[in-house]
This record gives C-alpha cells, sequence and structure tokens, in this order.
C-alpha cells in the first residue's frame, strides 16, 4: 500500500530536488513565437491538428485530475500540441493551506515533467489572497509568457480587489514578457496583455432562435450533448433558468412542447456557430433518448 500510494503521489515517477521552503518545481521560462488558438483540456483527444493548437486548464478541476493521477497515460497527448499551460488547479482562499499548497506543488510537478519530455509550458499562475503571494509565486519563471484568468473573480468588489492585487504582485515579481488572459480583462491590468475569450463569452455573441425543424435527424444526439455539456459545467452562463428547465425535460422526458424544442434549437444554434470543435462532435454522440422523441 505504501508503494501504491507514493506512486500516486508520482514520486516514484520523478522527484526534483530543488530549493525553497515548499519543493516546488521550478517551470522554465516559455516564449510565445506565434499566434495559436487556446483549447480547453477536456476537447484535446477530439481537436484536429494539434500542433497548431494550444490547451489551458481553466476548467473545474475534475476536468483535468486525471492528469495528475496518470501523468505518463496523458504524455503522448499533451506533446502533440503547440504549447500547453500548466493545470489550473484550484487554490481558493476558503481552502485549508495545505490544500492550496499541494494544489500549487501538483501544477508545478505536472509543468516540470512535462518540460523535462519536451513540452513548451506556459505558466499558469493563480493566486488567493495576500497570504498566499509567500508562496504562489514559488517556481514561476521570471521574464516568460505566462498566462492569467478572471473568470469567476469579477462578480464582487472583493473578488475584484484580490484578482487585481495578486496580478499587480505578480507583475512586480515575475515582469512577465507577455499575459495570456482569458476572461474579461480589467481595466487597471497592465503589461503586453494576449486576450483569449472564456467559453461563456464565445456565446454571448450569439442569442438568434432559428426557424424549428421537425424533421432535424439528429435532434435528440444534440439535446443529450447539450445536457452533458450542461452537467459538465461547461454551459453555465449560456442558458436562462428557463432554457435550463426545458432542456432538463427534454432529457429525461422527450420533446413535449415548442418551448421545449426552441430552448434546443438555441442551444444548437448557438454552440455550432460560436465553437467549430463542438458543432464536429455532433456525430458521435451516443445514443441515449429514444427515437420516438423526434414526433
Amino acid at each position: 500500500m505504501y508503494r501504491s500510494q507514493r506512486n500516486y503521489e508520482n514520486l516514484e515517477k520523478r522527484l526534483f530536488n530543488v530549493p525553497g521552503k515548499y519543493g516546488i518545481p521550478v517551470i522554465e521560462p516559455t516564449h510565445l513565437k506565434r499566434k495559436i488558438d487556446f483549447i480547453p483540456f477536456n476537447y484535446a483527444k477530439t481537436i484536429d491538428h494539434p500542433e497548431n493548437k494550444g490547451i489551458h486548464f481553466f476548467l473545474d478541476d475534475y476536468q483535468f485530475n486525471r492528469v495528475w493521477a496518470r501523468p505518463r497515460t496523458y504524455l503522448h497527448m499533451i506533446q502533440k500540441f503547440a504549447y500547453v499551460m500548466s493545470p489550473d488547479f484550484s487554490i481558493y482562499v476558503d481552502f485549508p493551506l495545505v490544500i492550496q499548497l499541494y494544489n500549487h506543488y501538483r501544477k508545478h510537478w505536472l509543468a516540470a515533467y512535462w518540460q523535462e519530455n519536451g513540452v513548451e509550458v506556459i505558466p499558469s499562475i493563480s493566486w488567493g489572497n495576500e497570504e498566499s503571494f509567500e508562496w504562489c509565486f514559488d517556481g514561476e519563471p521570471h521574464y516568460s509568457t505566462v498566462a492569467v484568468s478572471s473568470v469567476g473573480t469579477q462578480s464582487s468588489q472583493e473578488g475584484r480587489s484580490v484578482f487585481l492585487q495578486g496580478y499587480m504582485e505578480m507583475m512586480r515579481r515575475l515582469e512577465p514578457e507577455a499575459i495570456i488572459f482569458y476572461g474579461d480583462v480589467p481595466e487597471q491590468c497592465k503589461g503586453n496583455i494576449i486576450p483569449i475569450g472564456s467559453f461563456q463569452e464565445k456565446f454571448k455573441k450569439f442569442s438568434i432562435t432559428p426557424q424549428i425543424d421537425l424533421k432535424e435527424l439528429n435532434l435528440m444526439k444534440k439535446a443529450k450533448k447539450i445536457w452533458n455539456l450542461y452537467r459538465e459545467g461547461e454551459l453555465q452562463g449560456i442558458f436562462t433558468s428557463s432554457e435550463i428547465s426545458d432542456l432538463t425535460g427534454m432529457h429525461k422526458n422527450n420533446v413535449s412542447n415548442y418551448a421545449e424544442l426552441g430552448s434546443l434549437y438555441k442551444g444548437i444554434y448557438r454552440i455550432e456557430k460560436a465553437d467549430e470543435s463542438l458543432a464536429n462532435e455532433w456525430a458521435t454522440v451516443t445514443e441515449g433518448i429514444t427515437a420516438g422523441a423526434r414526433r
């Protein structure tokens, strides 16, 4: 059991001997040499031409915990991409300190492991409150391209203040050459910022409901796909509560009225127009709802 537990924590795969109070593995600086699109990790297996893409991990932790549990399994896939951001394990201020430190360590262990295996890793910088500044920049490179996310931090004055304070501290300590910015960019944030839209921001542009076509052959496949994405947390903020209710009823009871059908088509339209990689996945969705739902 002891050896198995050590193996799970990846100590038998690689033990980095580094200076510092907490032994955080060091990430080498990376310089972005060309403009590329970044996709979330949970679409990495299905994307075409990964050599022209980058991966980000600005997702719920459960979406990518598997790269820590099985780093060798995912290494070959990771190596195919032009750039990979270090995995953004959460360090929320209400987490116990030991969990915050553990997540910071995991992020750096994976990033250093990937770099040793030829992956171009862009450091994802994250922080909690001011107390986290003692350790949250440990192992981060100076004068590198870095990545940050403001998603989930801008809805309250306290959240905005904590984010901005950490951003300023990052700029002071690390002096990054460029900042890949995921989510809304507060006007107080300065530097060589490269904005990339969050998943939610992509879909805010699309609000047109196309004409209903009852002969859509893949209707229920698409309904199930939308439902699964919603359950995985990918569609938060895209649908209204009434639309979510329609999708929920449709998934459980089949389509029973035009309101449900309209909500479904609105979702299909938004997703297919905003993200081609999602549209390409429709054909592979497992049949899970009876053919009678197409009536």
